[in-house]
């Protein structure tokens, strides 16, 4: 064999022994690709499925808060409703309280002493605005002192009549004769509101009664 033959069969060897290791590594690289391909595959499965479970989560929630939504929408109607009712409510106890109040007359500046008959006291002091005893103690449903004791101060009496039409008449003497009361007072018994509604009105009733207006406050 000459040698050029040689060399072209030995370069035709190397050639080929180069292919087949690069095919060979080819194919394992293949196989490697192939490989992270599967787990690739896998994993966007594995994506795919925790997207499907999110996406139900969230249409879940979605429902929860439209349902929440609902009975919030609820609440509120239910709340409003209740809060008229308790207006309503109020309203009531306040019309009743001023009703049974209208029979009574409170009398401040009389001394308390231990053992007192607060009648008694009442009936004396009615007695000067020339009402008969008799007559007093028939008209008169019942009378005590209120509110907490307080030092060097007497409490109020209430004094509940039978009649609307003799309290407001007595209200009208007790005002004409101050005189003859000796410091003692008589007042309407007045709800908590209707007193707050007159001290905050008492600066517009001096401000007309200075005009010359007549001033009274009606609850």
């Amino acid at each position: 064999m000459s040698k050029s033959k040689q060399v072209s069969s030995e370069d035709s060897g190397n050639t080929l022994a180069e292919i087949l290791k690069e095919l060979k590594g080819f194919r394992k690289e293949s196989s490697i690709m192939a490989a992270e391909v599967k787990e690739i595959k896998s994993a966007v499965n594995d994506l795919r499925a925790s997207v499907e479970y999110t996406q139900a989560e969230v249409d879940s929630i979605k429902v929860d808060i439209c349902n929440t939504k609902t009975e919030l929408a609820e609440v509120k109607v239910t709340n409003s409703s209740l809060t008229s009712d308790v207006e309503l409510l109020k309203y009531i106890v306040l019309a009743l309280e001023r009703y049974s109040r209208s029979y009574n007359v409170r009398i401040g500046g009389i001394m308390e002493a231990h053992g007192e008959n607060c009648m008694d006291h009442v009936v004396n002091i009615l007695t000067k605005l020339k009402y008969f005893e008799d007559f007093c103690r028939n008209q008169i449903e019942i009378a005590h002192r209120t509110g907490r004791k307080i030092s060097n101060r007497p409490r109020d009496i209430i004094l509940k009549f039978f009649s609307r039409p003799l309290k407001n008449e007595v209200l009208r003497l007790a005002k004409r004769n101050k005189s003859i009361l000796n410091g003692i007072y008589f007042l309407d018994d007045l709800t908590k509101e209707d007193f707050d509604l007159k001290q905050r009105a008492r600066p517009m009733m001096a401000a007309a009664y200075k005009k010359g207006s007549k001033v009274a406050f009606r609850a």
